[in-house]
């Protein structure tokens, strides 16, 4: 009797044992399919992120540009309004 109540532990003992070997491996899938969701979710930010940044610097470049070609603009119609004074400041002499 001894050595089936022996046996039957060991084989309770061996049953649990599997039962947390079963548990470990499901707890290592979970965190190996959970670690591989995180990287893809982060290598889709990052991409996003790059396709944003590139956005923006195109963007930029175009406020530049913008900015720039008013500057022109601003700079030739102070000319105009100079030459317009100076027209109109001779014709007054010339009266």
């Amino acid at each position: 009797n001894d050595l089936t109540s022996l046996c039957s532990a060991k084989q309770r003992l061996k049953q649990r044992c599997e039962v947390d070997l079963a548990r470990v491996h499901a707890a290592l899938q979970h965190a190996d399919s959970d670690d591989a969701e995180t990287t893809k979710r982060y290598a889709d930010f990052r991409e996003d992120s790059e396709r944003a940044l590139a956005k923006n610097l195109d963007q930029q470049a175009q406020c530049w540009e913008s900015i720039q070609k008013l500057e022109g603009e601003l700079q030739s119609l102070g000319s105009e309004r100079f030459k317009a004074i100076q027209q109109r400041m001779e014709q007054h002499d010339k009266e």
